[in-house]
């Protein structure tokens, strides 16, 4: 009979422990499944700044590297082409199309291939590279 009593105590309490369980795991999966959503969503809104950012600083360099009269540095013109390279990287990965900042990054590449022409880097106009 103790037996008995036993068998029956671990049979409620295992169907007891199966139900809990599985209730845990649902409420698991479900708040998994909700912080990937918002995850998802923090990502893509941070994607979105970076590449914003990237696009304004290549605009905004390219208004500067047009003006004959800026004093510009080789370095500048180094680090506008790395934000370059990752910008199309950003946009090549998240599968967008680069369609807004091909004239400017244009635009640098000449006012470099100009300033090194004619040495008016500032380094080559105050005499650094001498």
């Amino acid at each position: 009979r103790v037996e008995e009593t036993l068998g029956s105590i671990e049979k409620h309490y295992s169907q007891d422990n199966i139900t809990m369980r599985d209730g845990w795991m649902k409420s698991v999966n479900e708040g998994i499944q909700e912080n990937k959503k918002q995850w998802e969503e923090t990502n893509r809104l941070i994607v979105s700044l970076l590449i914003e950012s990237k696009r304004e600083a290549i605009i905004n360099f390219a208004s500067k590297a047009s003006d004959e009269k800026s004093m510009l540095t080789r370095e500048e013109f180094k680090r506008i082409f790395k934000t370059y390279d990752e910008y199309e990287d950003l946009i090549e990965k998240n599968g967008l199309t680069n369609g807004e900042v091909e004239i400017s990054i244009r635009i640098i590449r000449e006012a470099y291939e100009e300033r090194l022409r004619y040495g008016t880097f500032l380094e080559d106009m105050r005499g650094y590279n001498l």
